[in-house]
């Protein structure tokens, strides 16, 4: 009876260690390539995150990216673009980062932003980055220190800005007409 006990005991502590190693593991769960997440209020998309390859970690309700590109849209058209060389969307916090070479671009705007790292909170629709940031719309430049958006980038604040203006007026410019000419100005 007493070797019965010790083997019952043993393959209790055995199954309980199994466990635990499966809920310490940090690898991702889940891969997928191409993959869309989206946010819709009134049959259309407020959002939409696509990237071309992504990792799932269940347990922390995080989902890493590759080569994501955020889609801001307003009554169906697309207005904001955020691409990244990679990212990170928090499910349970509503809180999608960018990182790595991020290019915002704005066709209402028309301006493009360049940071190493933006963050996104898709319920209060606030961005924010605390890395160098680089601004342009047509001939002018805009440095600073950080910014802060809300309203997806119809207000923008930025902290410690540098601005750099052209030498002539001639090259004051209107924004650009379409979102393929916001990303093509140097």
């Amino acid at each position: 009876m007493k070797i019965f006990l010790t083997l019952l005991f043993t393959f209790f502590v055995a199954c309980s260690a199994e466990n635990n190693n499966s809920s310490a593991e940090v690898g991702p769960q889940q891969q997928a390539t191409k993959i869309i997440i989206s946010q819709a209020q009134n049959a259309q998309n407020d959002w939409r995150l696509t990237a071309a390859k992504a990792e799932f970690f269940d347990a922390q309700n995080q989902v890493r990216l590759y080569l994501p590109v955020l889609i801001y849209s307003k009554n169906g058209v697309q207005e904001d673009t955020l691409k990244a060389k990679e990212g990170w969307f928090d499910i349970s916090k509503n809180l999608i980062v960018m990182q790595g070479d991020v290019i915002v671009s704005s066709l209402s705007e028309g301006f493009k932003i360049n940071t190493q790292e933006i963050y996104y909170d898709t319920t209060k629709k606030e961005a924010w980055a605390i890395t160098p940031v680089k601004m342009k719309r047509g001939k002018t430049t805009l440095q600073a220190k950080g910014f802060k958006a809300i309203n997806n980038f119809n207000e923008i604040e930025l902290f410690n800005q540098k601005t750099i203006l052209p030498k002539n007026m001639q090259d004051f410019k209107p924004a650009p007409l379409t979102l393929q000419e916001a990303l093509n100005e140097n």
